[in-house]
């Protein structure tokens, strides 16, 4: 009865232990974005677009910007995950919010959830061309980083580069919240002054992912029914509705 008993007590300290390293986590990064708001308010950097020009948004993104078709997991769309249509996905959405204060605009992307799961490749100078055609880049990357020992570094060597570019540039937190990633985020925008948009709140409401059963619509514009839970880890309308609001109301236009 003794050794339980401890054994309980050493793994109740544990938890324990465990909750305030996360609270104090939380601390650090509530501070530092605090710092990076005071920064971004002081910044007397200025974006002018002109109305007639097409205003060209790049999103570096992953499945929630967007994931081709894979009927393996019974996805049978392209655009972003969860999403029932294409114009529902947080990228066309942004395009149209844009699109209504009366600029022309293009919204694309990169696919960097291959760069998430293997830090060193080198994926920007492939796009080198259309990172240098755009007006606003957005990295909104985290979710599927497993190598978070040397996601600062990686992520230090894409804003540099991304920095040089001297575009707008904004970068999102983590849909799926993670101190450790949300950190190294914060710090990188706060390190190379861009914008940041917080985005694990939306995350933790009940109402911003598809349920099972739930119709979407294939690349046919078929309805299909969700059925697996990778899907169901993914943003729906609203929630990629509030995502490009989100990023919509931090652009400077």
């Amino acid at each position: 009865m003794g050794g339980v008993i401890a054994y309980k007590s050493v793994n109740y300290v544990v938890r324990q232990g465990n909750k305030i390293n996360a609270l104090n986590q939380q601390i650090v990064i509530l501070e530092d974005k605090m710092a990076l708001m005071e920064q971004q308010s002081k910044n007397e950097q200025q974006y002018s677009y002109h109305i007639n020009d097409t205003l060209r948004i790049l999103l570096l993104g992953n499945s929630i910007t967007r994931h081709r078709y894979n009927a393996d997991l019974e996805w049978y769309s392209d655009w972003g995950m969860a999403a029932s249509k294409p114009e529902k996905d947080y990228k066309h959405q942004l395009q149209k919010m844009v699109e209504a204060v009366g600029y022309k605009c293009k919204v694309e992307n990169i696919r960097f959830s291959t760069w998430e799961r293997n830090l060193d490749i080198n994926i920007v100078l492939e796009n080198d061309s259309i990172i240098n055609c755009s007006d606003i880049i957005v990295v909104r990357i985290g979710e599927n980083v497993i190598d978070t020992e040397h996601f600062e570094e990686a992520t230090d060597e894409l804003m540099s580069y991304l920095t040089s570019k001297n575009k707008q540039l904004i970068v999102t937190g983590c849909f799926w919240v993670s101190l450790e990633k949300e950190s190294v985020l914060v710090k990188a925008a706060r390190k190379y002054n861009a914008t940041f948009v917080s985005l694990d709140w939306i995350a933790e409401r009940y109402d911003v992912y598809p349920q099972i059963g739930d119709t979407i619509y294939n690349i046919h514009n078929e309805p299909y029914i969700v059925t697996k839970d990778f899907i169901r880890l993914h943003p729906n309308d609203l929630g990629m509705k509030m995502i490009a609001t989100e990023i919509f109301n931090h652009i400077q236009l």
